[in-house]
Parts: C-alpha cells; structure tokens; sequence
C-alpha cells in the first residue's frame, strides 16, 4: 500500500481490506472451518491499520474476542523491506569503516518489525501480562486496588 504526501497518514476506514481476505486469513490461521468456532463476524472491523485490522467476533460458546487478522501479503513485503534496509547497511558500513555495528543495529530493528506482525507472540504475551498483573495489590499506606486484565 502507497500512500500519497497528500495524505501521509489515511483514515482507518481507508485501511480496511475486504472481510472475504480476512476472513480466509483466519481460516488458513485456525486450520478449520470458521463456522466451526464463531457464532458472529462483523462485516466490518472495529479497527484498521497499516499492518491489519481487528473484528470483534462472538465465538460459538458466546464469548466475545477480539480477531487480529494480519494485511496479506504484509511478511512478504516486509521480508523484501529488511532484505534492501540490511543489504543498504552492509554496503554503508563497507564503505564507511566508522560506521561499526550498523548492520547489528539494522538486525535487531528487523526483528523488532517483525515481533509487530507476530500475533501469536502478542497473544501470549497479553496472557502473561493477564496472569502476571490481575489481582488485588496492597500500597504502602495500606490501601489496596485492584488491577483487572480481561482475557
């Protein structure tokens, strides 16, 4: 997706992708029949952004989640993306010796784009935040609060 000087930074609504693409996504993703775990898919998702977009879907025992569905094509293109950004550092700190540690820089900046698009690693990660921080804690002049973390 280009995006013109115009207009740097385009609405949401005009980030969505069709839902017949997202939703073969998920079912790619699942490995089963979409029918088979939600009762309900919106035709239009609650949020959309650059790398994807969100639906909030009712699951079959009706539970409400939220669905991240990845744009496709997105690894891909940004596979290309790091392979130009580190090939551009190798010959930058070839051909400027003090430049030491760029392409080290480029990698772990090239991992850290990649741990965005990573959803199965954000899942986890939002449950062990979930498991980690919900409770009731107790401050030092005695009063407590409660932090709660829905699943």
């Amino acid at each position: 997706m280009y995006f013109t000087f115009e207009e740097p930074f385009p609405s949401p609504m005009k980030l969505r992708f069709a839902k017949v693409q997202a939703l073969k996504v998920i079912e790619r993703e699942l490995g089963r029949p979409l029918t088979s775990v939600f009762d309900h898919i919106p035709d239009t998702p609650a949020a959309a952004a650059s790398l994807g977009q969100v639906y909030q879907a009712t699951m079959l025992g009706g539970q409400t989640v939220a669905v991240k569905v990845r744009r496709p094509g997105v690894v891909e293109r940004l596979e290309l993306d790091a392979h130009v950004l580190r090939t551009i550092a190798e010959a930058v700190q070839y051909l400027l010796p003090t430049r030491h540690g760029l392409v080290s820089l480029c990698d772990e900046l090239i991992g850290r784009i990649f741990e965005e698009v990573d959803y199965r690693r954000e899942a986890a990660n939002a449950e062990r935040f979930r498991r980690l921080c919900a409770g009731e804690f107790a401050l030092r002049d005695g009063a407590t609060f409660k932090v709660l973390v829905p699943k």
